[in-house]
């Protein structure tokens, strides 16, 4: 008789920690190899999962959820592990892995006790030893922060040295390592350090170290996280610091400055400064204003996303369209209401669309002195209903706060360092007050301008988009979206193009009331397309996406006579079918013609 072969596995776990070295891997295999033979088992190469992670710190192990999957597959009978807490400390995965062990008959082998599946002494006792394991981690992790900081407040540091400085080899009379600057990466630092204080973005910072060939110290390219972290580091000018976390959560008590790391105060109050700096304390004051996160402003723009959200609502509920730039390449107007579950007809429209619709109104407004007129007169009755004399106030804050804004950016590239850190606080906050007059002028005059400027309509076309929104409110007061028809392959030429039926568009000029019959847009708009398929006759190039949406538009928008087969008589090709059918009863005809 033969004895079946069992298929055994086991696991094998180096702890990060650099006072555990690699002898702990090679006393986990020997041991692995004696007891499997002890056991009559035999492990191939294959079926050792081996990975060097902390056991606090590393929830994900890679070689461990293989291991858990192949136990899941059910061939294997027995796992070797010398140490039960090599396996899991967390008591979450020490049930979990026992689980799995107990549904599949796996005999767990450490080197004191051996754990057969499905024994209720067996499972209790991996549950308390596995609490215990976890209590142990928990425990462990205390004292290594605890650790860190006494370190930390001697001046030492503790851990992998960041880019730019090294560990000595000697401690100090403290007893500690303090840092000093590496002789190569400590001028990278220095040049992400200039370049920031220059006014360089630390995307440009990312751009310009990649385009010169420098790396981090694995030998890949720099991240935009890395550098910023980099900047925001207490190291640049020698100060001591631990990782804070969880003082920079919304809400909290945390940080002025978004950092993870918090500066270490000595028994005095006083920060620790021990390490080798990179850059003088009044640069370091610079980057930590420069490096503050601003306020996000909520603009109309930025709150919504495309330019006219506030100005287009739905004609079916009534309520605003929202942006939505999932849809389609440029982005859609869509119905609020739609998109929250509300029984509304009303669709998405094309934003380019909409906004060239809106732009051609304006500019031809702006041609007309009899709308321009009339439009400025409006445009005055609403800032006098409106309290003109506190929005006149407004506006000029917001002027006078603009200038002193441009003298004093003027200022950046003369100012000593020592002054450069009162010179940018001073800028925002001057720029964070102008910012909320600009809001309260906005809720005021719904984003309207004081006046209508004096230009044509082509060279309104060729302002940016954020001056012509500004313009567009001062002519429209509201636009509105009506459901498509659903007719537009029935128009001459639309089939198979992409367009869209400006027919559904409806606007009010400023001054106009809602009981008055909007006025209403008419024909397509065709948006370019992607197709291959070029029609030869059409004075504006217009390409199709299939053959027969081509076959389809020559046939509508540029007809060509055709004799009648039974008469003779030559007809347009669309109007020759129901010519046959009716003068001389031929049903069902579908030759093709072209």
């Amino acid at each position: 008789m033969y004895a079946l072969r069992v298929r055994a596995v086991a696991y094998i776990r180096r702890s990060k920690d650099p006072t555990e070295g690699n002898a702990s891997l090679v006393d986990q295999r020997v041991w692995i190899m004696a007891e499997s033979r002890k056991h009559h088992h035999t492990v191939a190469k294959h079926d050792i999962f081996e990975e060097i992670v902390s056991a606090y710190r590393d929830r994900h192990r890679p070689e461990r959820d293989r291991l858990e999957g192949v136990l899941a597959e059910g061939d294997v009978k027995a796992l070797y592990v010398r140490d039960l807490d090599r396996l899991a400390r967390r008591l979450m995965d020490t049930a979990r892995i026992v689980d799995t062990c107990n549904r599949h008959n796996v005999t767990i082998y450490t080197h004191d006790r051996v754990f057969a599946p499905r024994s209720p002494d067996t499972i209790l006792l991996i549950s308390v030893l596995g609490g215990l394991a976890e209590t142990e981690a928990a425990t462990t992790s205390k004292r290594l922060k605890r650790t860190a900081e006494n370190i930390r407040q001697k001046g030492g540091w503790n851990g992998p040295a960041p880019y730019g400085w090294m560990r000595p080899e000697q401690r100090n009379a403290d007893g500690v390592k303090t840092l000093k600057l590496h002789p190569q990466e400590s001028k990278t630092v220095r040049r992400i350090v200039e370049w920031r204080l220059d006014g360089l973005s630390v995307a440009e910072i990312v751009r310009e170290l990649n385009q010169q060939g420098l790396t981090n110290r694995e030998g890949r390219p720099f991240q935009y996280r890395a550098v910023a972290s980099l900047l925001r580091h207490p190291l640049l000018a020698g100060y001591n610091s631990l990782t804070a976390k969880a003082d920079g959560r919304s809400g909290g008590p945390g940080p002025d400055f978004r950092d993870t790391r918090k500066i270490v105060i000595d028994k005095d109050g006083r920060p620790v400064k021990s390490h080798e700096a990179v850059c003088t304390e009044a640069e370091w004051e610079t980057l930590r204003l420069l490096m503050k996160p601003q306020p996000l402003k909520r603009t109309r723009a930025r709150a919504g996303g495309l330019p006219l959200v506030g100005l287009v609502y739905c004609a079916g509920c009534g309520t605003k369209m929202t942006s939505n730039r999932s849809m389609g390449e440029s982005g859609s107007y869509v119905c609020n209401g739609r998109m929250r579950g509300a029984n509304c007809p009303g669709v998405a429209i094309n934003r380019e669309a909409l906004e060239r619709f809106i732009r051609d109104v304006v500019a031809g407004s702006l041609d007309s002195p009899e709308v321009m007129e009339l439009q400025a007169e409006r445009l005055n009755q609403a800032a006098e209903g409106s309290a003109s004399s506190e929005l006149s106030e407004l506006h000029e804050q917001a002027d006078a706060l603009g200038d002193s804004i441009l003298i004093l950016r003027a200022q950046i590239n003369t100012a000593p360092a020592s002054a450069m850190s009162a010179l940018l606080n001073r800028i925002g906050e001057e720029e964070a007050l102008k910012g909320q007059i600009e809001m309260r002028i906005s809720e005021k005059t719904e984003g309207r301008p004081r006046a209508i400027p004096d230009i044509s309509g082509a060279e309104f076309l060729e302002l940016s988009e954020t001056e012509q929104k500004s313009i567009i409110r001062a002519f429209l007061r509201k636009v509105v979206v009506y459901a498509d028809d659903g007719k537009r392959g029935s128009v001459k030429g639309m089939f198979g193009s992409q367009g869209t039926n400006l027919s559904r568009i409806g606007f009010w000029y400023l001054g106009e009331a809602d009981d008055q019959e909007p006025r209403r847009g008419g024909g397509y708009s065709l948006m370019p397309s992607n197709g291959s398929y070029q029609c030869p006759k059409c004075e504006e190039p217009r390409t199709f996406r299939y053959r027969n949406n081509l076959r389809h538009h020559k046939n509508y928008a540029h007809p060509q006579p055709v004799p009648c087969p039974e008469c003779g008589q030559e007809f347009p090709l669309p109007g020759l079918p129901s010519h046959r059918r009716n003068k001389h009863g031929v049903k069902g005809s579908r030759q093709s013609w072209s």
